[in-house]
């Protein structure tokens, strides 16, 4: 009872001090970094694997609630653009997380899932599923969120410098009984599902999927995940990471720092390529191409979009669909870094 109270209380401090200062998934990483002080000095409790399993698909339904109407109608018009863009930028950032590997006790499938472009809390919640180092890649995945973010606005601001970068946010979910009942439905069936699926990233993309399918019927009037559900199932996967933090890991991060900085700003460099090229080839704009392709920071992305009167949809489109294509590339993935089966002996 001890280490829970020390936990909660830890838990709740830095995930104040995250929300005060507007970092990204407050929640999430404010239970991480409780639950790493906690483990570092008297060791954490044993969080239940159900309890993981629920908030991995909490993530999950979240993300399929982002699939409407308006998304499909812009991917039509932009079509074979937002492919090529979507293609580019998930397969460079995966050629830069490789980089990573030079570092010893770094493993191919740790690289690949602390690099992959978009979608980090379900990247994180699903890396220990396929065997990754879940806090090198919540420690990178969350490093290149932070730098998207101190970057975008001032990126931005060279493209158009009349613009304001300080506009409306979008809502991370309505607290309506509507709200309520959608996500009931959603993660039960999702959950049901778990029970015949079993596959690497399961645990994420079924629920996300079953969502979106939910979301297409039209028959629920609020189809979003409502903030405290939302936040409830980031704390649960940020608690799970955290308290897997050891002496050992954090001088492997300490060591991997360098590498790090050379891979988040390699991918974010090439996808503002990947933007400026898409401009130069199509009639979208500069600032618009950009913010589409950046690599992450999806509600901040928009955020710029919406106060400097960019083409919206069209940035949403491309980072929501990026961030299904990062979280069905898990099983994939797991896949190809599957070791190689002996071969039965006569």
């Amino acid at each position: 009872m001890k280490r829970w109270s020390l936990l909660v209380a830890c838990v709740a401090a830095a995930t104040a001090v995250l929300s005060l200062v507007g970092a990204p998934a407050a929640y999430l990483l404010g239970a991480l970094v409780g639950a790493l002080v906690v483990a570092l000095t008297v060791g954490g409790p044993q969080v239940p694997a159900r309890a993981g399993t629920v908030g991995q698909a909490v993530i999950g339904a979240s993300v399929g609630t982002l699939v409407t109407a308006d998304l499909l109608t812009t991917l039509a018009r932009h079509g074979w653009v937002i492919g090529l863009a979507l293609l580019f930028t998930m397969v460079s950032s995966l050629a830069w997380g490789q980089v990573l590997r030079y570092q010893p006790g770094v493993s191919a499938v740790t690289a690949s899932f602390a690099s992959i472009a978009g979608g980090a809390s379900g990247v994180v919640a699903t890396a220990r599923d396929v065997g990754a180092d879940e806090p090198v890649v919540a420690t990178i995945q969350y490093l290149r969120v932070l730098v998207v973010l101190f970057t975008m606005p001032v990126v931005a601001k060279l493209y158009d410098p009349a613009a304001s970068t300080a506009g409306p946010g979008m809502s991370a979910g309505g607290n309506t009984w509507a709200a309520y009942g959608f996500s009931l439905v959603a993660l039960a069936i999702g959950l049901a599902l778990l029970r015949f699926l079993d596959f690497p990233g399961a645990a994420v993309l079924v629920p996300m999927l079953a969502t979106a399918a939910l979301v297409a019927t039209g028959w629920f009037p609020d189809t979003v995940v409502p903030a405290p559900v939302l936040n409830a199932g980031y704390v649960v996967i940020g608690v799970q990471v955290g308290l897997k933090f050891t002496r050992t890991t954090l001088g492997i991060l300490a060591r991997l720092l360098p590498l790090a900085f050379v891979q988040v700003a390699g991918t974010i460099l090439t996808c503002a390529a990947a933007g400026w090229l898409m401009a130069e080839l199509t009639d979208i704009g500069q600032l618009d191409a950009y913010l589409a392709t950046t690599p992450g920071g999806l509600y901040a992305v928009i955020a710029v979009a919406i106060s400097t009167g960019s083409d919206t949809g069209l940035v949403f489109s491309l980072q929501v669909l990026r961030l299904f294509a990062s979280l069905l590339l898990v099983p994939l993935l797991a896949r190809l870094h599957q070791p190689p089966r002996a071969r039965p002996t006569d």
